[in-house]
């Protein structure tokens, strides 16, 4: 092809400015919302790529017949490193968010825990200084970040200084031994110090207890599936009351993939899905719009195949015109990713970057091929088999009434989709509102969680009597954990009318004797701890319906209980059940201990003057313990928190809903202005015959809202389908209400009739001689 083509497409692009305005805008939209999509996908999918054995790297999983956790006896580490020549390296791995570090006057807060000396063998964390290979030369070993070292030490050389950390109860001097690299973000194992496991309590290391998540590095073509079956029943073999087995699970699978089946990979394959499917309504506006143009090309195409161009030719043309097109959106979008990028992430709080990457750089070429090939071929093949002598004869083209199918399949295919995502968008934000609103079965509003340090652990007597002199404070308990945080589970629980074959496993906890007001708990039967009852400290339970119920008891006050294989207690009082979990799970078995020694301090404030009480709870506390390192955090908050995932997919689909209704009203905009310029003649002689402005916009706006109609009685059963399979997740949800679908095609609808409406009235409104006479 010669410059001349390149003219020819330069003359359409100008004559039809609105029209390539539309067309432009519409697949920059398209690419871009595709681009943002897949390049969140690239980001969640790239964790933990940097450790050098990604792919021999797995996690076992402990499976408890209706639920899956990472908790494993710290003992089968080194159990399968002994007895399983395919393992390579194998290492337990246990870290707390809330631990002090000190070193002098610098404190603060860390996350860390305790691994093997082989932790560092098999994950890449390079050091900086001290090595992988012996990582804790010392039992009191301790590698840091080199984030962490910066805060305690400042410039200074961190080798061999000592460090204080504060654990609960525990308060030991650590050596720094090593210092990494800080951890990636994309990285799904944080922390920011880790000991020796050589430090552990006994327990840790005991087969009758689940504590640390284990890894485990296979040689290389070693049989997984081989492996798994052969670990599968170590519990039950080092302890015949065990009633779980052991799975292995694929680190590079990690962050991807739930323990009990779903995880974000459900939502990176259907924002996949709806990349595609938004490109699909961009392209579609493009073969919408140039399909109705055809009639206005008859003459050209009948002259160039008069003057001898092949049908081949005339395709080539059309899609060199195609692609010239699809460049120009394509560098829009990408214009766009720059300037929007850190705005998207702000909204999703990523760190998404736009790199060129092989993996990038080939899904942008995708993107701009499926674009060029998907816009253009039709157009192309159908403008191209135009009859000649009837194009110069300016007769109708034979197609227009396939044509006028086409564009009527391809809106409705548009809005169809547009309608089932509003709706499902709305089902998500219905699902979160019945969350926020959800009865969890104790009281949230107001408490402030306070983690617990040094001496404060057990002197929560004096700190309730100190702080209960402040009006503005009603409630203070102390437990181990807080309603929504629960670590302590074991299914070592024992009663004496059990017949030995049941399966049943507890939540515990060790609360005060506040425990029940502070968080207003419900009692169904019994008491509830009380300081004139000496033997609480000792003997005494308070169990939840759950427990009761698994255990096949129907009066369980004063039953006889055992937890851990210990010694047999009482339970005291059954409490109604409430959700210590996030709502996809069900509720479980739950047992209260009363306890002595506490993690965090509940505090439940009234609304007024909250800054100053909090500072009041700080004082308060530092008066106590001078080296208190406070911090709090609302337990509304932490609620909140156990959903995130749900609200960054929420996010998304708003940004994924936006993006698509706008293409795909850009493209009725397009084609209502398309038909009222081809129809203008006709609504002149009908306001000559006497048709007023609104008949005129009354029968503009059925031609379109005809289709709207048919697009909202399907996307009514695929949004519906696509709600009930997410909610499907969630062990306590809320109804597939019918107002749902009739919210989202009322918004669809108000909006087309505005813009049909907006661009009909202008033209309804003008002197019926001037359209007549330029028809």
């Amino acid at each position: 092809m010669d410059i001349s083509y390149l003219r020819t497409i330069w003359r359409v692009i100008l004559k039809n400015k609105a029209f390539t305005a539309i067309n432009v805008l519409g697949l920059a939209l398209g690419m871009f919302s595709a681009i943002i999509i897949l390049l969140w996908i690239n980001y969640e999918s790239g964790f933990d790529k940097f450790h050098e054995n990604y792919s021999q790297l797995f996690h076992v999983v402990n499976n408890w017949g209706n639920d899956k956790d990472n908790c494993c006896p710290g003992a089968l580490a080194a159990y399968v490193k002994d007895e399983f020549p395919e393992v390579k390296n194998a290492s337990t791995y246990s870290v707390d968010s809330h631990i002090k570090l000190s070193f002098g006057q610098e404190k603060n807060w860390f996350a860390g825990g305790m691994a093997d000396s082989s932790f560092f063998q098999m994950f890449s964390y390079p050091f900086i200084q001290g090595n992988e290979i012996n990582p804790f030369p010392e039992p009191n070993s301790v590698v840091i970040t080199s984030e962490t070292a910066g805060i305690l030490f400042g410039d200074a050389n961190p080798s061999g200084k000592l460090i204080t950390m504060e654990y609960e109860d525990m308060v030991l001097d650590l050596s720094v031994a090593g210092v990494i690299e800080d951890i990636p973000e994309n990285s799904s194992l944080k922390f920011d110090f880790l000991v020796s496991s050589a430090m552990a309590p006994p327990g840790y290391f005991a087969w009758t207890n689940n504590w640390p998540d284990v890894f485990i590095q296979l040689e290389e073509n070693s049989s997984v599936s081989e492996l798994s079956k052969q670990i599968k029943n170590l519990a039950k073999q080092h302890d015949k009351e065990a009633i779980n087995t052991f799975e292995l699970k694929a680190f590079k699978e990690e962050h991807l993939y739930s323990n009990n089946g779903g995880g974000l990979i459900v939502y990176m394959r259907i924002f996949g899905l709806i990349a595609v499917v938004i490109l699909c309504i961009a392209c579609f506006n493009y073969m919408n719009l140039s399909t109705a143009q055809m009639s206005d090309r008859q003459l050209e195409v009948g002259i160039k195949k008069a003057n001898g161009f092949s049908a081949s030719l005339l395709r080539k043309q059309y899609m060199l015109e195609v692609s010239i097109t699809s460049l120009l959106s394509f560098m829009i979008a990408l214009m766009g990713i720059r300037m929007f990028l850190p705005l998207v992430n702000n909204i999703l709080n990523k760190n998404i970057a736009f790199e060129l990457n092989p993996w990038v750089i080939g899904v942008l070429l995708a993107i701009m091929l499926i674009t060029t090939v998907l816009s253009g071929l039709y157009p192309a093949f159908y403008l191209a088999s135009i009859n000649p002598m009837a194009a110069l004869k300016n007769l109708t083209m034979s197609g227009s009434r396939k044509q006028a199918t086409l564009r009527q399949v391809l809106v409705i295919s548009q809005f169809t989709f547009s309608i089932a995502l509003i709706a499902c968008l709305i089902g998500l934000y219905k699902q979160l509102d019945y969350i926020k609103d959800k009865e969890l079965g104790f009281d949230s509003g107001g408490i402030v969680i306070v983690p617990l340090q040094g001496k404060a652990n057990s002197g929560t007597d004096l700190i309730r009597e100190l702080l209960s002199k402040n009006p503005e404070i009603t409630e203070v308990s102390a437990s181990a954990f807080h309603p929504v945080m629960q670590e302590g589970e074991t299914s070592f629980v024992d009663w004496k009318e059990s017949t030995g074959n049941e399966n049943v496993s507890t939540k515990f906890n060790y609360v005060d004797y506040e425990y029940l007001e502070t968080f207003g708990l419900k009692l169904e039967e019994g008491r509830f701890f009380q300081r004139e009852f000496a033997d609480d400290h000792s003997i005494n339970f308070v169990v939840n319906e759950k427990l009761a119920e698994s255990m096949g008891l129907k009066n369980p006050v004063g039953k006889q209980m055992a937890l851990f294989g210990d010694y047999y207690g009482t339970i005291i009082g059954v409490i109604k059940n409430f959700h210590n979990e996030p709502l996809y799970n069900d509720i479980y078995g739950y047992t209260l201990m009363l306890g002595n020694k506490f993690n965090y301090l509940s505090v439940k404030i009234s609304a007024r003057n909250v800054a100053k009480t909090i500072d009041f709870i700080e004082e308060t506390l530092k008066g106590i313990e001078p080296s208190f390192l406070f911090s709090y955090q609302f337990l509304e908050e932490e609620i909140a928190s156990k959903y995130y995932r749900e609200k960054l997919i929420g996010k998304l689909a708003i940004m994924s809903a936006v993006l698509s209704i706008i293409i795909s009203f850009l493209g009725l905009f397009g084609l209502v202005l398309f038909t009222i310029k081809r129809h203008s003649k006709e609504i002149g002689i009908r306001k000559v015959n006497g048709a007023n402005t609104m008949d005129i916009l009354l029968n503009l706006n059925v031609r379109f809202l005809k289709w709207l109609l048919l697009s909202f009685v399907l996307a009514c059963p695929l949004s519906y389908f696509a709600i009930r399979q997410w909610l499907m997740d969630f062990a306590f949800k809320t109804t597939i209400s019918w107002w749902i679908f009739l919210s989202a095609g009322t918004m669809v609808f108000v909006l087309s009739v505005l813009i049909v409406s907006a661009q009909s009235w202008r033209y309804a409104r003008q002197n019926p001689v001037d359209a007549i006479r330029y028809e």
